[in-house]
């Protein structure tokens, strides 16, 4: 468990599993486009059961690293570091918070922190955030986090049901 101003940082435990499934369906329409595979595996309490554990086998095997924001023992938001590369030393942030605790910095906090142990425990040498500019949230969190624009990637993402998106890339290197 990582303590930070007003939150704390940690894995995902079985026991979140219902909170983490109110989490996602409470923030539905927020999470959709950006968020519909994580959306879709925790539709209920049982789902989310399923998509912890299997997360926890990711971080295991150094596939996915998946954490959970806390306030009060209540999951609030997710960070991931996906996209693992350990060939070239590269990983990928992607991050969700729930409506009602948007604003407060928490976001950047998490991933100045997990950057932070990224680069040492991990020993990953590059960080992206890729990103859709209309975000304006989430682009400040890359630039607030010192990682630099590097170019607009085309049609990076789709989300569901909808046109093909270019988004930006963000790198903090090491």
């Amino acid at each position: 468990m990582i303590k930070c101003s007003g939150f704390h940082i940690a894995p995902l435990k079985t026991g979140d599993a219902l909170l983490l499934s109110q989490l996602m369906q409470n923030n539905k329409e927020q999470f959709s486009d950006y968020f519909p595979g994580t959306l879709a595996e925790n539709i209920s309490e049982e789902k989310s059961k399923q998509f912890i554990d299997n997360a926890s086998y990711k971080m295991k095997s150094k596939e996915q690293f998946l954490y959970g924001l806390y306030v009060e023992n209540i999951v609030i938001g997710l960070v991931y570091i996906k996209e693992l590369n350990w060939s070239i030393k590269e990983g990928e942030f992607s991050y969700c918070i729930d409506k009602n605790h948007t604003g407060k910095g928490w976001i950047t906090e998490a991933i100045k922190v997990l950057s932070s142990i990224a680069f040492t425990s991990l020993n990953l040498e590059r960080l992206t955030i890729i990103v859709h500019k209309t975000n304006i949230p989430s682009v400040r969190v890359a630039e607030k986090c010192d990682f630099s624009y590097v170019k607009i990637l085309k049609n990076e993402f789709t989300p569901p049901g909808k046109q093909s998106m270019d988004m930006e890339l963000y790198v903090l290197k090491k």
